[in-house]
């Protein structure tokens, strides 16, 4: 996925890493299963374990609508909430500043 045209008309991107307004998801009757596989396996094959059992997930930085991405299909949401610009946004802490 490099970019998608949002209902709004904003052009949400995809070509670098660590965006702030994209993220991925592993469904719950899912995730136990990516665990054991994880385990058993070495570190190389991270990726291809989390692309086996992750979807993506885009928010538009102008409207705020979320997408979810399931094989060929786009869902498309508007929050209920209009302060929700951050939904996707790392909870952690990155060069002293907080995502």
């Amino acid at each position: 996925m490099s970019k998608f045209q949002c209902s709004c008309g904003h052009v949400v991107m995809d070509n670098t890493d660590y965006l702030s307004y994209k993220a991925r998801y592993i469904a719950d009757q899912d995730f136990y299963d990516f665990l054991d596989e994880l385990e058993e396996s070495s570190k190389d094959k991270f990726a291809s374990i989390s692309f086996k059992y992750a979807r993506d997930i885009y928010q538009c930085t102008h409207c705020n609508n979320i997408f979810i991405f399931k094989g060929d299909f786009i869902y498309e949401f508007k929050p209920v909430k209009e302060n929700s610009h951050s939904l996707l946004m790392s909870k952690k802490m990155r060069n002293g500043q907080v995502f």
